[in-house]
């Protein structure tokens, strides 16, 4: 290797390790800027990223500087033209170093060291992004403030919640309704995987869940009322004189009893202790009692009429039966729609779902008005 190429390639090696140093310090410095301010945004938000933004900010710079040297580094033909300009474009550098002869010329070693110094070039790069890092982990940064949760949202998931356990502990709700109404509630409340839902999304859900809940307590509200419907007009049916009608009213009877005890207004499979005493006191007889009673037990109230021709029960008695069956139902069903009432499941002047406990007033005109409906009925209270 003659003295000429071994300065070509020595310059050339040279300029390529001033270019690396270069860009990499120009690339670490502009990556640690971009760290130190994903550093106080994270700060901001009350996160520490200062480990990650610094690898990342690092990594980044030293992906962008193997760029860039890639582009730009020196090859022997670059740095034998750079030599042959310096000593005075002649070609007489370019001639020697194709056909391996000495130089015409004396070379100036000093003209293959790169201008300016890499040293020159690292501190104006890489030290402002190193002091901003620095300053961004020592300079205190107060957390924003996060958003807290809409006030209005929370109290009205509040008072469904509160409306749903109402619901259940006043008339036992279905366990399949039950599981449906704890679900909603659970996914509006929300949990680290799945957070609940925001803006116009809740407020649908939550009008949602509040109707879901409003059909509840009007469909129990109905069905109460509808009982003491019926109880009186089979209490009717059973004080007329056509023994027709006394058949149809027991059975009728009979058959609202049955539903009475699956939601949860009478006793399971037996008759209550008032029931017992306003039948005693009406004239029935202790073998017409324990037939009843068997009849309770064995969950065949619906053939109520069936029982009353088989014990030739007169007309008198069949109809002091259905007074007193009508008036334990309709006391039953009264009694429920109170405490639904009290509860604050209604809303005593419009039979609605009310989130707020009833006016003692109203209430007091709103169970009078359904006590109405038990007077109907013979010997109604």
């Amino acid at each position: 290797m003659t003295p000429l190429q071994d300065s070509v390639r020595s310059g050339q090696s040279r300029w390529n390790r001033a270019l690396l140093f270069g860009l990499t310090a120009r690339g670490m410095g502009f990556g640690l800027l971009v760290g130190g301010c994903a550093l106080l945004i994270g700060r901001g938000f009350g996160f520490r990223w200062e480990v990650p933004a610094a690898i990342a900010g690092v990594i980044g710079g030293l992906v962008w500087a193997i760029w860039r040297f890639r582009q730009l580094r020196v090859n022997e033909q670059q740095m034998l033209t750079l030599l042959d300009l310096r000593a005075g474009g002649s070609g007489e550098l370019l001639h020697a170093f194709e056909t391996g002869g000495e130089s015409g010329g004396k070379l100036n070693l000093a003209s293959t060291r790169p201008r300016p110094a890499w040293r020159s070039s690292v501190a104006p790069t890489l030290v402002p992004g190193v002091l901003f890092f620095l300053l961004g982990i020592l300079v205190p940064v107060r957390a924003m403030a996060q958003p807290s949760t809409d006030l209005f949202t929370e109290q009205r998931l509040n008072e469904l919640e509160e409306l749903a356990k109402a619901l259940d502990e006043t008339l036992e709700l279905e366990e399949e309704l039950q599981e449906e109404i704890e679900q909603n509630i659970d996914t509006l409340r929300g949990s680290d995987e799945a957070p609940h839902p925001t803006g116009e999304a809740m407020r649908e859900a939550l009008d949602a869940l509040e109707r879901r809940l409003e059909e509840t307590a009007e469909l129990a509200a109905s069905e109460l009322e509808e009982v003491i419907r019926q109880a009186g007009e089979a209490a009717q049916k059973g004080a007329q004189p056509d023994p027709k009608e006394h058949k149809s009213a027991l059975d009728a009877l009979g058959d609202l009893f049955q539903q009475s005890q699956q939601n949860g207004l009478q006793p399971e499979n037996k008759l209550e202790i008032n029931l017992m005493e306003q039948l005693t006191e009406a004239g029935l007889s202790q073998e017409t009692l324990k037939a009843l009673e068997k009849l309770a037990q064995a969950g065949r109230m619906p053939e109520l009429g069936n029982l009353a021709q088989q014990m030739g029960l007169s007309p008198e008695e069949i109809a002091k039966l259905a007074e007193a069956l009508a008036n334990n139902l309709s006391e039953a069903a009264l009694k429920k729609l109170a405490e639904m009432a009290k509860r604050g499941l209604l809303d005593p002047t419009s039979g609605k779902p009310n989130m707020q406990p009833p006016d003692p007033e109203k209430l007091a005109e709103y169970l009078k008005n359904l006590e109405k409906l038990m007077e109907q009925q013979p010997g109604g209270t």
